[in-house]
């Protein structure tokens, strides 16, 4: 054994601990851009699922249909 090693030991428990930390630091860095963009996905999914009968225009139109029925039978009762 050296008796004297000039710090070289903890040169090389640092640099490995750097290198951990940066390990760690990519996965976590892959995890959380996998979970974003499986999160985008699933948001994009839904949103073209509920383009069908759910449209804007489609509600508009069903709900003037039904204001101009409300008006058609409780307008003439009201004027007899």
């Amino acid at each position: 054994m050296l008796l004297f090693e000039g710090g070289i030991g903890t040169r090389r428990g640092r640099s490995k601990a750097k290198q951990t930390q940066a390990n760690l630091a990519y996965e976590d860095t892959k995890k959380t851009v996998n979970v974003e963009v499986e999160n985008a996905y699933l948001v994009l999914k839904t949103q073209v699922g509920y383009s069908g009968p759910w449209r804007p225009g489609h509600v508009r139109q069903d709900n003037y249909q039904a204001v101009s029925k409300q008006f058609e039978f409780v307008l003439p009762t009201l004027l007899m």
